[in-house]
């Protein structure tokens, strides 16, 4: 049995407003908004929270 919480649901882009259906995520997990193209870190899961990544964020590691 794993004790990495994740959660699945539904929360609302906070760029566009389109709806984002996430599967099994982890907090700090990176996902991505179909609507916008837009990659957000999850940041809480319960309820779900989502933070807009800045152009230093995305290249974080390379």
């Amino acid at each position: 049995m794993s004790d990495i919480e994740t959660a699945s649901g539904t929360v609302e882009c906070p760029v566009c407003a389109q709806e984002v259906t996430l599967a099994d995520v982890m907090q700090n997990e990176i996902v991505e908004c179909e609507g916008c193209a837009g990659e957000f870190e999850v940041l809480t899961l319960n309820p779900f929270t989502l933070e807009e990544l800045g152009e230093d964020d995305e290249d974080y590691g390379e």
